[in-house]
């Protein structure tokens, strides 16, 4: 009977003042949804957000080295527990006549590649020659699907035999657009990362054929987790994993850049060895070629001794063969003279015979 009573007396206040309830209730009843719907968005988002991360296989850890990777560091990555390593090179430049500084990715061939393009215009690059361009950035408001666009390659000169060794650089200049994409490494539309190159920011990324992308050295390398272990992203557990596998990842580099420096070292120090030795092998070229020169100089101040006096000789010769002819000549002079004489008479002698 008091229950009935309860609620007798309720349904006649709400009949007493129905404008008032139904104003509450509708404030109740859009709360409720406000707070079902806020308290479904974050992990709707999360879901929707890992899901997109899972398809494209979005990277966990990223190292990166000063000196760049070898496949020695690749190795060590390989054997790290629960995480697939992707080795990459890729390569910082300016586009010719125009002031964008890209990153240029290589479009991986495997199976299961990491950080996957997703295709918003044309096609990906298949051979060499070809690019896609970042859609997100000004480049698809600055190139159509068939221009050509060029990349500004740095000179060479300067550098040293190792630097050339390990330069990342780009096979052809000159590229073909074919396609404009998205990654899931740039989810927002303004930064695309810092570099060492040029202005100091990057513009965009592209994409080209991973054989287009020439060294001998990786620039970076992605490590993922495999789905089954990868907790959710952005949340408290999915932070302590990586962390925790980050820890791994730098124990196990732990000797790693000791070891390069050691073998930079090494390398410098047998090149030095190298240029010592050629430069002894010129110093004792150059003390032989001296030896030989001052050989040749005695030989020369012997033959010009040698000459001097054979000249002398020859010009006392000379000139005593000169006395000599003169002699003879007055000799001859006289002895015509004294023939002529004799002659005469001769002649003198017959006319007076006669």
């Amino acid at each position: 009977m008091k229950k009935k009573a309860l609620w007798k007396d309720i349904w006649i206040e709400i009949g007493k003042s129905k404008a008032r309830f139904l104003a509450l209730l509708a404030i109740i009843t859009l709360g409720v949804a406000f707070f079902a719907g806020i308290k479904a968005a974050g992990p709707d988002m999360l879901d929707t957000a890992n899901q997109y991360y899972e398809d494209n296989n979005l990277y966990d850890l990223k190292v990166l080295s000063t000196y760049g990777l070898e496949e020695a560091d690749i190795a060590i990555l390989d054997e790290t527990a629960d995480l697939s390593v992707h080795p990459m090179r890729t390569v910082d430049i300016e586009m010719e006549g125009s002031d964008f500084l890209v990153k240029v990715f290589p479009l991986q061939s495997g199976a299961d590649p990491v950080n996957a393009y997703a295709l918003v215009d044309g096609r990906l690059p298949e051979t060499s020659g070809e690019v896609a361009l970042d859609a997100k950035q000004n480049l698809s408001s600055t190139y159509q699907i068939g221009d050509t666009i060029t990349f500004r390659h740095e000179s060479d000169e300067d550098l040293s035999d190792e630097e050339k060794e390990n330069r990342i650089s780009l096979k052809e200049q000159e590229y073909t657009v074919v396609g404009f994409v998205d990654s899931p490494m740039y989810i927002e539309t303004i930064m695309r990362g810092s570099t060492n190159v040029g202005k100091g920011s990057l513009d965009a990324f592209v994409v080209v054929p991973e054989s287009d992308i020439l060294g001998s050295i990786y620039t970076e390398a992605y490590l993922t987790m495999a789905p089954t272990v990868a907790e959710t992203g952005y949340t408290d557990a999915y932070d302590e994993q990586v962390d925790r596998l980050a820890d791994e990842v730098e124990l196990a580099l732990n000797g790693r850049p000791l070891e390069r420096i050691n073998e930079i070292r090494a390398e410098g120090q047998r090149k030095i060895r190298d240029a010592e030795d050629e430069l002894q092998e010129g110093k004792d070229k150059l003390a032989e070629a001296e030896q030989e020169l001052q050989d040749a100089r005695q030989q020369l101040d012997d033959g010009t001794a040698l000459y001097e006096e054979n000249r002398q000789l020859f010009l006392d010769e000379i000139a005593q063969a000169e006395s000599t002819l003169t002699a003879s000549q007055a000799e001859i002079d006289a002895g015509m003279a004294e023939y002529r004489a004799g002659l005469a008479t001769y002649l003198e002698n017959k006319s007076a015979l006669r």
